[in-house]
């Protein structure tokens, strides 16, 4: 109770002093009531910030969509995979656990599926315009109060700073009613979903203080079959989410928001890719299998083991606003603490049988040796488990000083604090039960099986442990450290009637400490700090054709700071990988015609990418663990579009797509799989001086990136008897393939999904049956390929992990 009072005191103070400091002379206002209801709103406009002021979803000049929380219920949008599927240019994937999760925007894949938070996004994510360091903050949205949510498409970097390297996503928490208001919830739906919510809202002291408060549970027990009959991709989800809204005058307002959401989540659904299955590249000599699999990973029964706990995350975040307005000028002030933690449970070899091992006796200090390979005498199936674990703690503080939204010359200065610190630790557990205290795990591989004979399993043997399930390993652990100073402004102008001109620039430092203590059970490679320095800016020309037709061009920097590679054995010149950039040159149309009954968004674009970040793998062949590398540039060619038609009342239609076709610039190549290619005609070679022949991908997409994607809408409504009306919507959404790697031989993922929702409704009660993925449509969502514990090191075959199947459900609402 201490530390929660301590963290609300430490926010008030911070973010009062700024903005109160201004208005010391003003007294309260009793008939505040009167004048501060804000400015009318057109019927149907979305009002959002992308650029730190209110503007209406068609002023802004920005590839931009926005849906409030009634369309995101309309939707059938309970996490981010489903706005995903409603949001072309955005994609997500995720592998066996949140910690995994990763959002792309118009394919500019990060590459990096690595959970270090020292590998930066390249979306960022915000809720009440705070950065949400933990990834796993994205996996608990259905227990947040949304008000609205924002995806803003290309580089962010000018006002937002971190992580918006490709774009942002940000959320609002729903505002306090302006009268009581109180609003329940609760769903019964298919594979054991139960949801319910409960809010209350309104005047505390009328035209003074208001507030609202939210209370959500979900639980749902998932969709895939695994084949020991348990089912995976379950959560159980609890959050408490709420807002005051203080106006002591006219002038000065403080929004202090809060929230509190915890979750356990069961391991997706997957499938390991069996190394037989594999059928194009060089031959792995042990095992005589192929080391690369060409084609379509299409889905098949998920095999993964059953009985991994499940995975439990945490985020608790209090954040302020304080806005002081006059005729001249707003000052406006947003602090924000957050605390999450997470820990992750995984089957690390992906199938439930385990692998095959040899079993040797260790004689002094190693197992026998014949020709450099250990004998063995029997073997055992083993089973792998992983996990990961995250603490973290960040605060930021912004103050930014502007003029008002209106006038012709338009200005913007403010200053940016960001302090984030995270301990970050690495599980694995392998089955050593079988095993007496002078045994040792030898790889059992085909091609040495007559002989008894095989290399020690030097992946799996640091590892052993009794039990897999509730007795894993602390393999690694690194604490990690991030402070960022920024100055940022914009300066805009409207030379003549409609035709505006505007840049916007952000200067950057981030200092990074990671102190890496234990590397996979060895001595880590100690403290690394490093300076990342960085200037972004953003230049926009806009021309409004009619009032509600705007016309825009704009060229904006992205920049994703660079970060260390805290692995033992890595060369020196490895240790630390540099900053990424891009430069995104956007021209686009948006409006609404024909008496607003058609509104449009039309954008293309060309983004240059240079010093593109990717996993890869150490010079250093003993170094087994994925790392960071610069390769390259990029350049990606696309456009977004969306269409709505209302031509009566009642009646709606239209929809979006997305292309983008990024592709590796001249001359990159990834020394990652040089093996796996082994000269043979499947892949593509240059030859660089001082690693010889290299695989090269000029011409290719990076790993997880999806060309097109579209989807399609209709609403009907109508009236009933009495105060009774009916609606229904369906959606079609279509994702594309993506690849797997940069090799671009195998992909994943292409499917076209259905939601259809269909209700009736007074203005106090709503009842709506409603079904996502309504054909039950069975897909991979995310694809990677690893070293694996029972196999040679470069034999990457793989891992798989279904997306979710057909959900159906009854949701019943009141609202008074």
């Amino acid at each position: 109770m201490r530390d929660h009072r301590q963290f609300t005191m430490a926010v008030l103070m911070l973010s009062a002093a700024p903005v109160g400091l201004l208005a010391p002379g003003v007294a309260r206002a009793q008939d505040a009531a009167a004048t501060s209801a804000g400015q009318p709103e057109d019927a149907g406009a979305i009002t959002v910030t992308a650029r730190r002021r209110s503007e209406t979803l068609t002023n802004v000049p920005l590839s931009i969509s926005a849906l409030s929380g009634d369309q995101l219920e309309k939707r059938s949008v309970r996490n981010v995979r489903d706005l995903a599927n409603n949001t072309p240019g955005l994609t997500f994937t995720m592998g066996g656990t949140p910690s995994s999760s990763v959002l792309v925007v118009r394919g500019l894949s990060s590459s990096n599926f690595a959970t270090s938070l020292n590998n930066e996004a390249n979306v960022g994510f915000f809720i009440d315009g705070i950065y949400q360091t933990n990834r796993n903050a994205i996996d608990l949205l259905d227990v947040i109060d949304i008000g609205q949510i924002s995806v803003a498409k290309g580089p962010q970097s000018a006002l937002y700073g971190r992580s918006t390297f490709a774009g942002a996503i940000g959320i609002s928490t729903s505002e306090a009613p302006r009268k009581p208001t109180y609003a329940i919830s609760g769903t019964l739906g298919s594979d054991a979903d139960r949801r319910i919510s409960a809010s209350v809202g309104g005047p505390i002291i009328d035209g003074i203080l208001s507030g609202s408060i939210k209370g959500s549970y979900v639980t749902f027990g998932g969709t895939i079959n695994n084949s020991d009959g348990a089912k995976l991709g379950g959560y159980t989800h609890q959050g408490l989410s709420g807002s005051l809204r203080f106006t002591p005058t006219d002038s000065l307002t403080f929004k202090l928001s809060g929230l509190l959401a915890e979750g356990d989540a069961l391991q997706t659904g997957g499938f390991l890719v069996p190394y037989g299955e594999q059928n194009c590249g060089g031959t792995q000599p042990q095992t005589g299998a192929r080391y690369i699999y060409c084609g379509e990973v299409k889905p098949r029964g998920s095999d993964v083991s059953g009985n991994i706990p499940a995975s439990h995350s945490t985020i608790k975040q209090i954040a302020l606003e304080s806005r002081y307005e006059n005729q001249a000028f707003s000052v406006v002030s947003t602090t924000g603490l957050t605390r999450s933690n997470f820990r992750a449970y995984f089957d690390y070899d992906v199938t439930r049988a385990g692998d095959v091992y040899g079993v040797c006796t260790v004689v002094g200090t190693n197992c026998p040796t014949v020709g450099g390979l250990a004998t063995y005498g029997r073997t055992v199936t083993a089973q792998s488990t992983g996990g990961n674990q995250q603490n973290v703690k960040s605060f930021s503080q912004e103050l930014r000083i502007q003029s008002p939204d209106r006038n012709r010359f338009q200005w913007l200065a403010g200053a940016f604090f960001f302090d984030s610190r995270a301990d970050e630790g690495s599980y694995v557990a392998v089955d050593g039960s079988q095993l007496a205290a002078n045994e040792r795990l030898v790889l059992a591989v085909p091609a040495l099986a007559a002989s008894r004979t095989g290399p020690l399993a030097n992946f799996a043997n640091p590892g052993l442990s009794p039990d897999v399930i509730n007795l894993q390993r602390l393999a690694s652990f690194t604490k990690v450290s991030t402070k960022a100073y920024s100055l940022f402004g914009s300066l805009g102008y409207e030379i003549v009637p409609g035709l505006k001109v505007s840049a916007e620039g952000r200067y950057n430092i981030e200092r990074k400490t990671n102190n890496n203590l234990l590397s996979f059970f060895a001595p880590g490679t100690g403290l690394q700090q490093d300076t990342f320095k960085s200037f972004t800016p953003r230049f926009t020309v806009e021309y409004k054709v009619t009032p509600d037709i705007l016309l825009y061009a704009n060229a904006a920097k992205g920049v994703r700071s660079g970060g260390f590679n805290g692995v033992t054995g890595v060369l020196p010149s490895e240790s630390v990988y540099k900053e990424e950039s891009n430069w995104t040159y956007e021209v686009g149309a948006k409006g609404e015609v024909l008496d607003r009954k058609l509104v449009f968004q039309l954008a293309a674009f060309q983004i240059d990418w240079s010093d593109v970040q990717v996993p890869s793998y150490s010079d250093n062949t003993a170094v087994v663990q994925s790392i960071i590398r610069n390769l390259g540039s990029l350049r990606a060619r696309g456009f977004d579009a969306s269409i709505d038609v209302r031509p009566v009342r009642g009646v709606s239609f239209g929809g979006s797509a997305s292309y983008s076709d990024p592709k590796y610039g001249k001359n990159v190549y990834d020394p990652s799989q040089v093996t796996q290619c082994a000269g043979t005609t499947v892949c593509r070679y240059i030859d660089v001086p001082g690693r010889g022949l290299q695989p090269l991908v000029s011409g290719n997409r990076p790993p997880r990136s999806v060309g097109w994607q579209w989807n399609a809408h209709a609403d009907l409504g109508g009236a009933l008897s009495g105060d009774w009306s009916w609606s229904g919507r369906v959606d079609v959404n279509h994702t594309g393939p993506a690849t797997v790697n940069a090799l671009n031989l195998s992909t994943f993922g292409k499917r076209t999904l259905t939601n259809l929702r269909i209700g009736v409704e007074t203005d106090v009660f709503n009842i709506s049956l409603w079904a996502t993925n309504l054909f039950d449509k069975s897909y991979v969502s995310t694809a990677l390929t690893q070293p694996r514990n029972g196999y040679p090191s470069t034999l990457r075959t793989i891992e798989a992990y279904l997306g979710e199947r057909r959900r159906a459900g009854v949701t019943v609402s009141a609202k008074f």
